[in-house]
């Protein structure tokens, strides 16, 4: 099962929104940074919705250099600085679950510094949290 996650997010990496982008913003947290999801990024199959989000800081973060490993401590090589997160996540509209297979980071000038991994199992989705608000947004009405 891990190496179908991994695979699927090797597919989501090569599958990075580089064309047409259509971002609709989903909220400003209180911390100022904005968070919009990529209307043109979205593959609906089997009751799962498939898109691209992104993060945009209001002032550079740091993170890990991960060379398209998964994230995890020991696969860090160096750390650099990014403004702009984007995830591609995976809902499953019927049975409520939000998941991530990849995580992008950005620096002020939109180059890639770093491209990340993730292996772990959909969550439920909480009432009132971000993962709602996109899943609110992206999954088809009943």
């Amino acid at each position: 099962m891990q190496c179908m996650r991994i695979a699927v997010a090797i597919t989501a990496l090569s599958a990075a929104p580089a064309f047409a982008e259509n971002w609709a913003d989903v909220t400003r947290t209180p911390e100022g940074a904005l968070v919009s999801v990529d209307k043109d990024s979205t593959e609906i199959s089997a009751g799962h919705v498939k898109f691209w989000d992104r993060t945009v800081l209001p002032a550079a973060q740091l993170i890990g250099i991960y060379d398209d490993k998964l994230m995890k401590a020991q696969n860090i090589n160096g750390v650099t600085h990014y403004v702009e997160m984007r995830g591609y996540r995976d809902v499953n509209c019927q049975k409520h679950l939000y998941g991530t297979s990849a995580v992008n980071y950005y620096d002020a000038k939109g180059t890639a510094v770093s491209k990340g991994l993730q292996d772990a199992a959909p969550t439920p989705i909480a009432p009132g949290t971000l993962a709602a608000q996109e899943a609110k947004l992206m999954c088809p009405s009943s």
